[in-house]
């Protein structure tokens, strides 16, 4: 097992005799009967009582075949399942918290061929006299389905308990087969002092792998040639041939649980040996909190299966991340408060090579408004000006943009399923508010055909060009400037996540704008002034280059999109209605005023559709 530097392999005939009690001892008396008889040889410098220790926490079942492998990964047995249920009601009976599912949870292969598909959460832990936690992995097999169990030590219970013996490594095996109650077999449980550690090297505390992904020798090369506040750090007197700070810690976490879908936003902090310390920002694609927040949005139907999420939906986040690394590397729109970005490397599965994106770290600069506060109208404007200036830049650049692949990189139905799921649990929880209002919407707008008509014909047959589309601008991928109070202000300090950028209906992103970001009564009263804002800064950025659309026709077509983007408004409140972060510890009330606003939103973007519909669609016909 790479990660031990010792370890104990404890004979069968030692242990059998504990390990055939587990049916009625808890998962820990076991292994504390079992410390008893191992000698331990080596340990982790028992006097410290401060270390910190990076732990994987991940839950696994398999077949018998090799699960590193990408082409293994449907080997892996579903979420939900028999087999799922079975053993995770047997590891509940032992007192232990059961962590993220994954596909792999690796185990013992070599550093190289399984962490690049982790998609486990990291936990940091203290591993000391004092605060006794330690990495704990527990290989076993159940009726031919081998298991992996990742957590740390202080995590892992129910009922908190303590480590036999801090900083200690070592493993324990036995057999279950002489216990015919038990179904459980080939048990190994190991603990270590450190999950991340690349090849044990302590001395370079940098080395250990970010999410299983990339070294934090890798952020600190890149950060060393392109980032000159890093240098700045590094040598405090812009002095190169003074000695360079010597760095003795570092370490992330993640900073998008609740916030990213589709993506790990990780800070990275390196400190150095005067205490000073440097951060910076590491995003990583992958759908982990995709895949939390549907379920949270109950996107599980009442026989089990589960609607499209993290790995079946990796191919579509393949895509939308090098198209966001597209931006940074080729399309180069800077008319635009973005991040610095340092490095902007595609996903490649098929070569084994993971994506990412280095940038700066905007720290106190400015902020992001949480989605059920209404944005204001000098927020509004700050926004438009943006997709003004992006809609520009596309009509002065469409000869070099149109040599890029910009069509839509996620398809739409891979969401259909969930909204028309969600829209039942939002019946029948909010069925006081909603009434009727789903029926006389959806039988429009959820079509196959109204999706297809909306995103590449309707722009078409109001004579508006195809120009670039951000593709999901909403509240929180704006990060607003902050005054000397903290509070946010009007004023745009970057435009995130370009992931989804595309060339298609120019209507589309103001659409997906209002419709998620604002509340009705600011849309309907400030509508006219919306849009005669975009089209003026438009005018104004092409300069002696006409306008190619009249401001009317763009309304028109605006109505296409507003009515999508309100079918898309019924998945988004789904998911914040079951997974609004509670800050700084306020209250559950808090929390349903917030449910309370983004219901609303939703209800009365509904009602503005059925009038739509009622006045200018009600007889409207495909001409495809």
């Amino acid at each position: 097992m790479f990660f031990l530097y010792t370890k104990n392999i404890l004979s069968k005939s030692n242990f059998l005799a504990y390990f055939c009690l587990l049916h009625y001892q808890s998962f820990y008396d076991i292994l504390v009967l079992s410390y008893k008889y191992n000698t331990l040889n080596g340990s982790w410098e028992e006097n410290n009582n401060n270390i910190e220790t990076l732990c994987f926490s991940c839950f696994s079942i398999y077949s018998s075949k090799p699960y590193y492998s990408l082409k293994n990964i449907s080997k892996s047995t579903p979420k939900y399942s028999k087999d799922y249920y079975n053993i995770i009601n047997f590891i509940n009976k032992s007192g232990l918290i059961i962590p993220n599912y994954i596909y792999t949870c690796a185990s013992v292969n070599s550093f190289k061929e399984s962490f690049h598909l982790l998609r486990a959460n990291i936990r940091v832990c203290k591993n000391g006299i004092k605060n006794k936690g330690i990495c704990t992995k527990w290989k076993g097999n159940y009726q031919g389905k081998n298991f992996v169990y990742r957590e740390c030590w202080d995590k892992m219970w129910l009922k908190p308990k303590s480590f036999i013996v801090p900083n200690q490594e070592y493993c324990i095996e036995s057999n279950f087969n002489n216990n015919l109650t038990t179904p459980l077999t080939n048990n190994i449980v190991c603990f270590c002092g450190n999950d991340l550690c690349n090849n044990g090297d302590k001395n370079k505390v940098y080395c250990f792998f970010i999410c299983g992904k990339f070294s934090y020798q890798w952020v600190f090369d890149i950060l060393k040639s392109k980032d000159k506040d890093f240098k700045k750090f590094l040598y405090p007197n812009n002095n190169l041939n003074q000695n360079e700070k010597k760095i003795v810690k570092v370490h992330s976490f993640d900073l998008s649980d609740g916030k990213g879908c589709f993506s790990e936003v990780l800070k990275v902090i390196f400190t150095a040996s005067d205490g000073s310390s440097y951060h910076t920002i590491l995003k990583i694609p992958g759908s982990s909190h995709f895949e939390d927040a549907i379920n949270k949005s109950l996107s599980v139907d009442d026989s089990g299966n589960v609607f499209k999420t993290c790995e079946e939906m990796r191919d579509s986040i393949v895509k939308m991340h090098n198209r966001e690394c597209d931006f940074y590397n080729k399309v180069k729109f800077v008319d635009c408060p973005l991040p610095k970005v340092f490095k902007a490397v595609q996903w490649q599965p098929e070569k084994n090579a993971y994506g990412c994106i280095l940038m700066k770290d905007l720290g106190k600069k400015g902020k992001m408004q949480n989605i059920s506060e209404s944005l204001t109208l000098g927020q509004i404007m700050s926004v438009i000006e943006i997709i003004s200036k992006l809609h520009s830049f596309s009509i002065k650049n469409m000869e070099r943009i149109q040599t890029y692949d910009m069509s839509f990189p996620l398809t739409n139905n891979d969401l259909d399923k969930i909204i028309k799921k969600n829209v039942k649990t939002l019946s029948a929880k909010y069925g006081y508010l909603f009434g009727d209002l789903f029926q006389n919407v959806l039988p429009f707008i959820s079509t196959e055909k109204f999706a297809k008509y909306v995103n590449e014909m309707s722009f078409v047959n109001y004579n508006l060009p195809a120009l670039l589309n951000h593709g999901d601008i909403w509240t929180n991928n704006i990060y607003f400037k902050v005054d000397e109070n903290d509070c946010i202000t009007n004023e745009v300090c970057a435009m995130l996540d370009w992931q989804l950028l595309h060339l298609g209906n120019p209507t589309s992103d103001i659409a997906r704008f209002l419709m998620i970001s604002v509340n009705a009564d600011i849309r309907h009263q400030y509508y006219d002034a919306i849009f005669d804002h975009y089209y003026n800064v438009l005018s104004k950025e092409l300069g002696d280059i006409p306008v190619p659309f009249s401001l009317e026709n763009f309304k028109e077509c605006y109505q296409f999109s507003q009515l999508f983007q309100t079918y898309q408004l019924i998945l988004m409140v789904s998911i914040f209605t079951n997974n609004i972060p509670d800050e700084n510890g306020k209250s559950n009330i808090n929390r349903k005023y917030r449910e309370d606003i983004l219901l609303l939103r939703l209800k009365h973007a509904l009602e503005d559709s059925v009038k739509i519909i009622e006045k200018n669609f009600k007889n409207f016909e495909y001409d495809f």
